[in-house]
């Protein structure tokens, strides 16, 4: 259908009557993760760099299976009252009791993450900020938003733009 699109920019699809599609490939999968170096990268972009460090590691120590803590980290006896998962978050409220969460930072994972799993990462559907801490440049993800909004937007233009290729954890593909 004309104007709509998978990366979470509002489209009309009447008068009157506006919705918002995000493709979860687009997204950053706490379920599906398998280390926290690119879960810090994007915190990072928003909070202290030693808060984005606990935070990250604290999520490892939440979803993973065993009690070791990881530098900065958190496991079952560094909580009263609460008890770790030590498996998949369920939901973004779950966050909240993570070793270090603050409202800004559960904020970035509510915009940028979801508890589905993907198989892959879809850079040209990814919101801004996700994209600038995946590629590490807010200027190529800028561009990229800005290509959203033209009628030729297209994988290509993305991955010559952002130099993301195609690979076992990068598709360009709509999930």
């Amino acid at each position: 259908k004309k104007g709509w699109n998978f990366h979470g920019q509002p489209f009309e699809i009447m008068p009157g009557t506006s919705v918002q599609l995000q493709d979860l490939a687009g997204l950053f999968s706490l379920t599906s993760m398998t280390q926290g170096t690119f879960l810090q990268k994007l915190l990072e972009e928003y909070i202290d760099k030693g808060e984005a460090r606990t935070i990250a590691a604290s999520v490892m120590d939440w979803v993973d299976s065993d009690n070791s803590s990881r530098s900065n980290g958190a496991e079952q006896a560094d909580y009263a009252g609460v008890t770790v998962r030590n498996g998949p978050i369920q939901t973004f409220t779950e966050l909240a009791y993570v070793k270090g969460m603050t409202i800004e930072a559960e904020q970035v994972l509510m915009e940028n993450a979801t508890f589905q799993p993907t198989a892959y990462f879809n850079p040209m559907t990814a919101p801004e900020r996700l994209l600038a801490a995946y590629v590490g440049d807010k200027g190529k993800a800028a561009a990229v938003t800005a290509l959203k909004k033209q009628k030729n937007f297209n994988s290509r233009a993305v991955e010559d733009l952002t130099q993301v290729t195609h690979d076992e954890g990068v598709d360009y593909i709509i999930g």
